[in-house]
């Protein structure tokens, strides 16, 4: 029966098939879950990807804002470097990619933190996450996580000076996904600014000087007429501070303080894109100097100087100025007969005598040497300005009287007067009296000079110096002021001054009244007169003190001035007197009309009045009153320090930013003597503490002998030539010491001497760089040769036995390669990077 059950098979199917559909049921879910898992996991990973490169592109939108800045300043700096570089003589390849990485990081500084600027000192700033805001849509800007709020409602991210890269640290944004709310992407990192890098291997514009004279440029005899066309630079090395007659031996023609010597009835002519002197321009005896733009140029000229003066008793000297000049101190018309042409624009531009922060204060400068004005000195004179376009006095006219020869120097303030540009008789309306020893005469009289019975008494409550009332001849009680002056009591009889000087009243009040102005402040208080001593045995035996009017106040002398020139009695007498100053023509200022330009003074300008002439067909001389009082603007002040710092920079180096001075918190250079130097101080000489331009551009102790050669040069057009050399460790003679040698005088050359180099040939081409002098001996052209002298420090440079090259310091060789990269490179900046990137942290 077992057996038969074995046999038996029936149903067994029915348990396979049911087997079988099982698995398959099994298969089929498993297969259904597989897929809807997939599905379910390519939906997530759809979502993860749309949500990552959303908030991914958040973070893209703020470094391309950051690049968008970048690039911007780069370009900026970029274009500032080279503009420098190209205009200013920049002195090295170093300096210029420094230049263009500080101002790179101020422009991101500024940028990023809303307007901190950046400190070398400093590693940390905070950026502004409005700054990046402003770099997304208002939709991407949902997604940007602010910092914490510093307490002003201001949120700030850190960002560190990291090497040659800023880098802001933390930059966060989380996008939660637009149809599936519940899942978000966040992304965490830091943003790397690096500065770019730039080429900086430039052609030097000093070798597109004809002229680098460390002590004067000298033209000084009346067959000599000379031109350089070419820049010039003269830095009075061998200045001398308030110096006296006669003149140490290393001071040619009696003008120590002058960079540019035109005397005896020689003429020069510069035209060029840059002069430049650490000391005056001095034009004397009958000579003519003219300056205009270079040949090779469309830039106008400009003329960077202490002061042009012209000076010589019958001179007749002819200055005709066309170029922006650029003057710290004055332009003095000292001579007689002299002819003064300014065109273009004219900048006397400072007003104080030191640029420190918090030093400058409200008023004008008291110094004379400080203040820049113009002012006719000499009779007979023409001052034409009519072509000048624009036209800025910062300063006024001083009476600041020089010793001269067999006088005995007195220590002397130096007394400001209410004018930008006058003639020396305006000096007449602020004197007040003359007094010798033992006189009581006058307005001004020595206390204790009074006779015994007389006496001074000071009103109640007051002190010396006070109002009070004095005694005198039987007069009793005569109002006065009392002060001190040199350590003796002065007593000051204002209102017979008054009476004097005659101005009228007006609707019953006085119109000029001392005590008033005293007890304002205008007239200063302390010491209402000025004390002016002279000695001088050939005028009097006994010291003369002069006292002049002390205003406190700039804008009260410019107002005493007017009203004392269109009210005063004694206003005819000071007509006649100024006639004798200016000729017929007189001072003729610009019209500007419809073009652009403008006059700026500080105080009062006298002009010629064409259209108002005297029975001897003279202009009378009026006033052009365009002071807006004692305090510069805030705009003025930028210019007046740019300019001061500019110049300053352009004595130490040619250069318009130059480390000594950038660094310097003066931004002048000083003579040896003067009281208000610091142990900080740039010398004007630079004899002293080797600030001299032949320091900075030559090793000196590299010339030892003189050596003299030639080298033959490809030029750029192909043609080759030879350019010539000499190297001195003394003086110079052209061409003398080159044709000695064999070599032909048409050669242009490279001369270079310890000593001075004197021009006795009616040519010169290249360029020479002299320790001392460069003076011209006869009629000649001196002309720049870039392209020669080049291709000659070139040759120098690849010579085995390098005659020149290496007595030049580094940055002028480095300077003579002439490769530089373009402002397209810098707007094409790619150099801002993620770092420290995290997702979903």
């Amino acid at each position: 029966m077992f057996k038969r059950f074995l046999k038996d098979k029936s149903g067994s199917s029915l348990v396979l098939v049911m087997i079988c559909m099982s698995f398959l049921i099994l298969l089929a879910g498993a297969v259904i879950t597989t897929t809807v898992t997939n599905i379910y996991l390519k939906a997530s990973q759809k979502t993860t990807q749309e949500n990552f490169y959303e908030t991914d592109s958040i973070l893209d939108a703020v470094a391309a804002g950051i690049q968008n800045e970048s690039s911007e300043a780069s370009a900026k700096a970029y274009e500032k470097a080279l503009g420098e570089y190209n205009a200013s003589l920049t002195a090295a390849g170093s300096a210029m990619s420094d230049k263009y990485a500080k101002d790179f990081l101020n422009l991101m500084v500024k940028s990023l933190t809303g307007g901190d600027t950046y400190d070398a000192t400093k590693t940390n700033y905070k950026y502004l996450d409005s700054v990046l805001l402003g770099y997304l849509t208002k939709d991407q800007a949902k997604s940007y996580i602010k910092h914490a709020d510093d307490g002003t409602g201001v949120t700030k991210g850190d960002m560190v000076l990291d090497g040659d890269a800023l880098v802001l640290k933390d930059v966060k944004v989380i996008k939660a996904h637009d149809k599936q709310k519940d899942y978000e992407t966040t992304l965490t990192t830091d943003i790397r600014i690096e500065i770019p890098k730039i080429s900086t291997d430039a052609h030097s514009e000093y070798l597109d000087y004809a002229i680098l004279a460390d002590d004067q440029v000298i033209a000084d005899n009346g067959t000599i007429s000379a031109q350089v066309d070419g820049n010039v630079y003269s830095g009075t090395v061998n200045r001398v501070a308030n110096a006296t007659s006669p003149q140490p031996a290393s001071v040619k023609n009696n003008t120590p303080l002058a960079g540019i010597v035109i005397s005896g009835g020689a003429t020069l002519k510069i035209n060029a894109e840059q002069i430049i002197t650490r000391g005056d321009v001095d034009v004397s005896n009958g000579s003519q100097f003219e300056v205009g733009k270079s040949p090779s140029s469309d830039k106008n000229a400009q003329l960077w100087a202490e002061n042009v003066i012209t000076s010589g008793k019958n001179s007749s000297n002819e200055v005709t100025i066309d170029a922006s000049s650029y003057i710290a101190d004055d332009l003095e018309i000292n001579g007689e007969g002299d002819r003064v042409t300014l065109k273009g624009k004219y900048y006397g531009y400072n007003y104080t005598n030191d640029y420190t922060a918090g030093i400058t204060g409200n008023k004008l400068s008291t110094t004379a040497a400080y203040s820049s004005s113009i002012s006719v000195n000499g009779y007979d004179n023409q001052l034409l300005m009519k072509e000048l376009n624009e036209l800025v006095l910062a300063g006024r006219t001083f009476i600041s009287k020089k010793t001269n020869v067999g006088e005995t120097a007195l220590a002397n303030p130096d007394i400001e007067l209410g004018e930008s540009l006058a003639v020396k008789s305006s000096q007449l309306s602020y004197f007040v009296a003359a007094v010798k020893d033992g006189s009581t005469d006058g307005f001004v009289k020595r206390v204790q000079d009074l006779p015994a019975n007389n006496s001074v008494t000071l009103d109640d409550g007051q002190a010396v110096p006070g109002f009070g009332k004095y005694s005198l001849d039987a007069k009793d009680s005569i109002p006065c002021f009392v002060f001190n002056a040199n350590n003796e009591e002065y007593l000051f009889d204002y209102e017979a001054y008054e009476n004097r000087i005659g101005i009228p009243k007006k609707n019953g009040a006085k119109q000029f009244d001392i005590k008033a102005l005293i007890t304002s402040g205008a007239i200063s208080k302390t010491t209402p007169l000025k004390l002016y001593s002279r000695y001088d045995p050939n005028v009097s035996a006994n010291t003369i003190k002069y006292f002049y009017l002390n205003f406190d106040d700039s804008k009260a002398a410019s107002n005493f001035f007017n009203l004392f020139y269109e009210n005063s009695s004694q206003q005819t007498v000071y007509d006649v007197v100024n006639k004798t100053y200016v000729d017929t023509v007189g001072i003729q200022l610009p019209s500007f009309g419809s073009k652009a330009g403008y006059l700026l003074s500080s105080g009062n300008i006298m002009y010629s009045d064409e259209n108002d002439k005297d029975a001897n067909g003279k202009a009378k001389i009026k006033l052009k009153i365009d002071n807006g009082g004692q305090t510069p603007s805030s705009s003025f002040k930028t210019f007046a320090e740019q300019n001061s710092k500019l110049y300053m920079s352009k004595q130490l180096a040619l250069v318009d930013d130059y480390d000594d001075a950038t660094n310097s918190p003066k931004w002048r250079l000083y003579d040896d003597s003067d009281s208000n130097r610091g142990d900080d101080t740039l010398l004007k000489s630079g004899s002293a503490d080797g600030t001299n331009l032949f320091a900075k551009l030559v090793d000196a102790s590299q010339i030892k002998d003189t050596r003299i050669g030639v080298y033959s040069i490809t030029k750029d057009d192909g043609s080759n030539s030879n350019c010539g050399y000499i190297v001195s460790d003394g003086d110079v003679k052209w061409p003398e010491d080159y044709t000695a040698k064999g070599y032909n005088q048409d050669d242009p050359c490279f001369i270079l001497a310890k000593g001075s180099v004197t021009i006795n040939s009616n040519k010169f081409n290249g360029l020479i760089i002299a320790g001392d002098d460069v003076e011209f001996a006869t009629n000649t052209t001196v002309s720049s040769d870039s392209e020669s002298i080049e291709k000659v420090f070139e040759q120098d440079k690849n010579s085995s036995n390098p005659a020149f090259f290496n007595a030049m310091k580094e940055y002028f060789r480095k300077s003579v390669s002439s490769s530089i990269g373009t402002k397209e490179d810098q707007d094409k900046v790619n150099n801002v990077s993620f770092e420290n990137w995290k997702k979903n942290d």
